[in-house]
């Protein structure tokens, strides 16, 4: 074997194990390294909600009497989503409120409006979800809502899972 060929083997040799050695140290930096390394993002961690608002979902939570929360959500959408998810309709895309969204079992509340996805539910049938709309200026409460159809929270993307 002659002496240039000798040279460059050992020189693909060294970087062929340079380049393992260094994709092993960042791989032991964990998911994100491997993630950015692949190329591939990680995904953005969900937002927390405000501290007021994660108050308001835990005095509200038990306050559903004979009801039961299965899950919560809340967001900051702007219209059209905030329109649909009122059922009021878009308006103005500039348009924006803080809402917690609860899906569960709840009695018909008589200070609701009632945001009805199928059918126009009867004075005694039971809410499947309840919908508090929050003034982004204020806090204060401007709208509730609920509805007797089943809450599809992928249907709203500004919506996050609230832990209560």
């Amino acid at each position: 074997m002659s002496k240039p060929l000798k040279i460059v083997i050992v020189a693909v040799v060294a970087v062929g194990l340079g380049a393992g050695v260094w994709a092993l140290l960042r791989s032991l930096d964990g998911p994100a390294a491997r993630a950015e390394a692949s190329g591939v993002a990680s995904p953005a961690p969900a937002p927390s909600a405000p501290a007021w608002l994660l108050d308001e979902a835990r005095r509200l939570a038990p306050a559903d009497g004979a009801g039961r929360v299965d899950a919560a959500f809340w967001g900051v959408p702007h219209d059209p989503e905030l329109g649909d998810l009122t059922s009021s309709g878009p308006d103005d895309p500039s348009t924006w409120a803080y809402v917690l969204v609860f899906a569960g079992d709840f009695p018909q509340s008589s200070q609701s409006s009632r945001i009805t996805t199928e059918s126009t539910p009867s004075p005694t049938d039971r809410m499947r979800w309840r919908l508090y709309v929050y003034d982004d200026a204020t806090h204060e409460l401007g709208v509730l809502g609920e509805g007797p159809g089943a809450f599809d929270s992928a249907a709203y993307p500004s919506l996050h899972s609230l832990e209560l």
